[in-house]
């Protein structure tokens, strides 16, 4: 397995990537074409993409733009704070590192851009990811809910602090 960071040269592993792991997610190629080049060019977000003997078996997007969603009381702490925005990896190589691998390229990004740390949100009803993220040190900050077109979901944003040298 090798971790591959998206350039423009190679964005068509990023559009993979999406479509073989949230094929359900309803972008059609045009905008997976789009966010991809985003990511490709962009000083201010990166995306990984994990690489098996069978292609593309994960992806990780992060950003470091300082985002912080409203449901964080007080979020100004989480403003110096990178974003993963999305981690999705082939249910056939789930529980068997790859989220790690990804989660530890995506640190390293957002370390050498002198962020604080990182955050994410799920869905902490999806079976084990709050195990997956406690186990990578990420601690629950808070449960929100979230409506989006027109359900009604309970979020989850954790975070990890990076030690400072």
């Amino acid at each position: 397995m090798k971790v591959e960071c998206i350039t423009p040269k190679n964005t068509s592993l990023l559009i993979q990537a999406r479509q073989k792991v949230n094929p359900d997610e309803g972008k059609t190629q045009e905008e997976f074409a789009a966010e991809a080049e985003k990511y490709a060019i962009a000083g201010d977000r990166k995306a990984f993409v994990m690489l098996g003997n069978s292609g593309v078996i994960g992806y990780i997007l992060v950003l470091a733009i300082g985002a912080v969603p409203e449901a964080i009381p007080d979020g100004k702490h989480f403003s110096s704070y990178a974003h993963i925005s999305k981690i999705g990896v082939d249910q056939a190589f789930r529980r068997k590192g790859v989220g790690k691998i990804l989660l530890v390229h995506a640190e390293a990004w957002a370390k050498a851009r002198s962020m604080k740390g990182i955050w994410l949100d799920y869905l902490p009803e999806t079976e084990g990811l709050a195990e997956f993220y406690s186990n990578a040190e990420y601690r629950k900050i808070l449960d929100f809910e979230d409506a989006k077109k027109g359900k009604v979901k309970l979020r989850r944003i954790a975070a990890k602090g990076f030690k400072t040298e």
